[in-house]
């Protein structure tokens, strides 16, 4: 049995790198958008990892027991395209991947492999999420709108740990869909500010 929790929660939302006039989604002619951003991430990542021929494994903090950053900034790539006055495809794509490396404090059952006491351990923990969704305009309106979406996160994910000078490697993934349901919004309030 696997078990692999991340819980980022933003700080700091999507910087958004184009003028606000050129988002209204009421301009008849505006069809395709990109737009590129960053946000800060604060995480708490807990793990484990059970063996058929080991048993249980070890709940890992990787933060506390690994030494990776909890809180890191994080590129984003955003878009949309409207094929329709009220129909829209949104697309995201972001990269949450970290990795550290540190003398672990405590014997570490992680799947097959056993680290013991003050063996420096590689971890890494490789997360891309993309996301892709359909938005229909509910109200339209000449200085924005609302939408309602719906669609899904593909989480591809790759956790593994490693001691080199042994050779003792541990290595899972899993890429998961995961829904995505709610509210899209767009006002602009002037010319820059939307």
């Amino acid at each position: 049995m696997k078990k692999m929790l991340s819980n980022p929660s933003v700080v700091i939302g999507l910087l958004l790198l184009a003028p606000a006039g050129a988002l209204a989604q009421s301009d008849p002619g505006y069809r395709f958008s990109v737009s590129l951003g960053a946000f800060i991430t604060n995480r708490d990542t807990d793990t484990r990892l059970d063996s058929d021929t080991l048993g249980t494994g070890t709940e890992i903090d990787f933060e506390e027991d690994i030494g990776l950053d909890r809180s890191d900034s994080v590129f984003r790539v955003d878009g949309h395209y409207r094929f329709r006055q009220k129909h829209r495809a949104n697309f995201s794509v972001f990269d949450l991947s970290r990795d550290s490396s540190a003398a672990v404090q405590r014997d570490i059952q992680y799947g097959d492999r056993v680290f013991l006491l003050d063996t420096v351990v590689n971890a890494n923990f490789d997360l891309t999420i993309y996301k892709l969704a359909y938005t229909y305009s509910v109200m339209q309106r000449d200085n924005g709108y609302l939408g309602v979406t719906l669609g899904a996160y593909i989480a591809d994910s790759k956790i593994g740990l490693a001691e080199q000078s042994l050779g003792q490697v541990e290595v899972r993934e899993i890429t998961a869909p995961l829904p995505v349901v709610g509210l899209r919004g767009e006002y602009e309030f002037t010319d820059r500010l939307l």
